[in-house]
């Protein structure tokens, strides 16, 4: 049955309980996305293309390479962002911090820009 309005809500392919799971990953990816740009200050496309390989958890560090201004920037991590990062981590199945659908790419910024 389609809500008011007439229109149906997209769709993506799955059914059920998978697309509910899918759905819900993306909104938390997005989420600890836009937490990790307010508490850190990154710019969208530094935070996008991050890695875990520029994760120090050990010194709660932060290296960013390839910055807008062509100097690589390292920063302090805060125990809410660590803890935030290692469940993230915990999850993980590729090599960046908030991938897309597929795990081993970035999702895409469109979703929230």
């Amino acid at each position: 049955m389609a809500p008011r309005g007439g229109l149906e809500p997209p769709t993506n392919g799955l059914t059920g309980n998978k697309s509910n799971a899918t759905h819900k990953n993306a909104l938390d990816t997005v989420q600890d996305y836009l937490i990790m740009l307010l508490f850190t200050g990154l710019r969208p496309s530094e935070g996008i293309n991050l890695e875990w390989s520029n994760i120090d958890f050990k010194n709660k560090l932060l290296n960013i390479t390839d910055t807008k201004n062509h100097e690589d920037h390292t920063l302090l991590l805060s125990e809410y962002i660590i803890n935030l990062l290692l469940k993230r981590k915990s999850e993980s199945k590729g090599k960046f911090v908030f991938p897309g659908y597929n795990p081993n790419k970035f999702f895409n910024s469109i979703l929230i820009f």
